[in-house]
């Protein structure tokens, strides 16, 4: 069985914590006033199915039309949303969210944002 935890940032604010085991999710939010930003909002339990679109929606589309070459520049050969997250730590351009798996070498915000 798969094992890992992540954390979701607000720039540097802690939003939530996930803890995946398998396809069970559990989370704990540390705040009560981005619910619009934490990864399920609102909601008190999550799928796993809640975990992939999170996970899509801080990706880019597999439609979109170079998504090959995006993906070639990340280092992957496939679109798997949960990869592409821990490869961007889920950074957009329109909002300053982000992803810290426990797994990988840690970063803060001044490292991977793309914006200010």
């Amino acid at each position: 069985m798969i094992s890992y935890s992540f954390m979701v940032y607000f720039k540097e604010e802690l939003l939530t914590e996930v803890f995946v085991e398998g396809e069970s999710i559990s989370f704990k939010n540390y705040t009560d006033d981005k619910i619009l930003f934490r990864p399920f909002g609102v909601r008190e339990k999550a799928t796993y199915q809640d975990l992939l679109d999170f996970y899509e929606d801080r990706c880019f589309p597999e439609a979109r039309a170079n998504c090959k070459t995006v993906l070639k520049s990340i280092g992957l050969d496939y679109y798997d949303v949960e990869l592409i997250c821990r490869k961007t730590h889920g950074v957009q351009f329109d909002d300053f969210v982000w992803i810290q798996f426990s797994d990988e070498p840690q970063v803060c915000w001044s490292d991977i944002k793309i914006r200010d």
